[in-house]
């Protein structure tokens, strides 16, 4: 790999790094939606940034497999093999890009780590919310789904109670 080439590798996996980072702020933006909704009931609100999470999400896993193309191909240009590493990368490049790539993957990490952690804090608030809200439906039909009759109030009867008048005359 000629040194242009090799730059303008180190150059596009920087800006590929400075994307994942953009991708995660707004994800981790996304999610504070998300969760203000999910607190106040707004479930309209919800959904819609649940769709925005599945976009920033599709935008992140094409941000990570190109950066691993770029990898795979520094490393195939290298070695033959594509399977190398960003260790590989930084231990070749110059020692300026190198330490930029270094506190690209710095500032990278924690927001890699605080995304993965905002996002299961969702999908477990989700899940309990179903699992209630299937409670109610499961309360609400086993009510619903045997004979019984209205009390005064126009709620349904607990016991199971029959009503008849018998003619003792006739």
């Amino acid at each position: 790999m000629t040194t242009a080439t090799g730059h303008a590798c180190f150059d596009r996996l920087l800006e590929n790094f400075a994307s994942q980072e953009q991708a995660h702020a707004t994800m981790l933006k996304v999610i504070d939606e998300s969760e203000q909704a999910l607190r106040s009931g707004r479930m309209d609100e919800f959904v819609e940034a649940c769709r925005r999470q599945q976009s920033c999400a599709l935008g992140m896993q094409r941000l990570e497999s190109e950066r691993m193309k770029l990898v795979g191909a520094w490393s195939e240009s290298r070695t033959g093999s594509g399977s190398g590493t960003i260790d590989a990368i930084i231990s070749e490049a110059p020692d300026e890009i190198g330490d930029r790539i270094r506190e690209a993957i710095a500032r990278l990490r924690p927001l890699v780590h605080q995304t993965r952690l905002r996002c299961a804090v969702i999908r477990n608030a989700v899940g309990s919310l179903s699992k209630h809200m299937g409670g109610l439906l499961q309360g609400v039909h086993g009510v619903l789904g045997r004979p019984g009759t209205y009390g005064r109030l126009g709620t349904m009867a607990r016991e199971n109670q029959l009503e008849f008048n018998v003619d003792l005359q006739s």
